[in-house]
């Protein structure tokens, strides 16, 4: 039998505030303020990054700035891009010649993921100090066992890494976030999604709708490919309930309006006693680009900007949802920031909206 660590079970339990004083005993540990970090996340999931395409003119630098004044990720480009690949919306500015403008489409048209488009709630490749604290591992320690992980984040992305053990009765080594102050709302969306690279084994991501420690969580097992890159889509109805791997189906379905905690595992378990068909203890590793939402109603993935209503032919061509701003008196570095109001709108969808002086 191999030997159990007090010491990492009182950390996790301080980690994730089960035990009364655990701010202090955080400070005392080194872990920082918990508490104040799981404020920081949840409410509405986030887009990705916005690409704008137009030359270096005063119009096209207001708009940039207002949006980097508005927190979004934005990319400005004065020349024509390769690929669309890392990018949510494209603004086209009114300046670019027709010629740019449908190698723009055309490139949209190609990708695949413009056809699904997500929404981040985390994308770790923008790792921050407050991402790394969110999360914490909850391995089976809390049950006498010896799995040991980690969720360390690097340049390109975040790896769920560490050894996993079938002693002492063990067998799952786990990372979830901490219990959010502010729940993700995702009711307007379909399903979850994950961009992965995993090692072979199959792999769960459970999903809390309570703001217990140890409550019901809705669990997806998905399997992964050696070294390749895949797409999880995880639709909502697809969550099973679950309480420490026993399925609860009188829990109901999922309910997506308030999700406070969201969890990796590798476990030696399924389901209601049935085991992990690819499990093996030993070392491991899933590295994870991000955890995002899928579908719901349509939003505008391409905003043009122009003088005139002929893009609209361009654009409807594409069946990429877009919305085409029309300045007839032009547009200046004043009337440029209406595209604020149009990022997220899902009334402005294949809309044409003429903008008055």
């Amino acid at each position: 039998m191999a030997n159990w660590e007090l010491s990492r079970f009182v950390q996790t339990l301080v980690k994730f505030n089960v035990v009364p004083g655990s701010n202090l005993l955080q400070a005392l540990l080194g872990q920082g303020a918990e508490a104040v970090v799981a404020k920081k996340f949840g409410g509405q999931p986030s887009m990705g990054k916005i690409l704008v395409v137009g030359g270096d003119r005063p119009e096209n630098q207001a708009l940039v700035n207002e949006l980097l004044g508005r927190g979004y990720q934005v990319r400005w480009a004065q020349v024509t891009v390769a690929s669309l690949a890392d990018i949510s919306i494209l603004i086209l500015c009114a300046d670019l010649a027709p010629a740019m403008v449908q190698s723009l489409l055309n490139i949209a048209r190609q990708e695949p993921q413009w056809r699904s488009p997500q929404w981040n709630l985390f994308d770790f490749r923008q790792n921050t100090p407050a991402l790394a604290q969110l999360w914490g591992a909850v391995d089976d320690v809390v049950m006498g066992g010896v799995s040991q992980s980690q969720l360390r984040l690097v340049p390109t992305g975040a790896i769920f890494t560490g050894t996993v053990s079938t002693e002492n009765n063990g067998g799952f080594a786990s990372v979830r976030t901490q219990t959010l102050a502010n729940p993700w709302d995702l009711s307007p969306y379909t399903g979850l999604r994950l961009r992965v690279k995993g090692d072979g084994q199959r792999y769960k991501l459970i999903a809390r709708s309570e703001d217990r420690w140890d409550g019901v969580g809705y669990s997806y097992s998905f399997a992964t490919t050696p070294n390749q890159w895949i797409t999880v889509d995880i639709p909502f109805t697809a969550l099973i309930p679950v309480f420490r791997a026993k399925s609860v189906p009188q829990m109901g379905p999922f309910n997506p309006q308030r999700v406070y905690a969201i969890q990796l595992m590798l476990s030696k378990f399924e389901y209601d006693g049935q085991l992990n068909p690819t499990f093996t203890p030993g070392p491991f590793q899933l590295e994870i680009e991000a955890i995002a939402v899928y579908g719901g109603e349509p939003f505008a993935q391409i905003i043009a900007l122009n003088t005139t209503t002929t893009l609209q032919e361009a654009l409807q061509e594409t069946g990429i949802p877009y919305c085409l701003l029309h300045y007839p008196q032009g547009v200046t570095p004043q009337n440029s920031k209406a595209v604020i109001n149009i990022i997220g709108d899902r009334q402005a969808v294949n809309q044409i909206i003429t903008h008055s002086p």
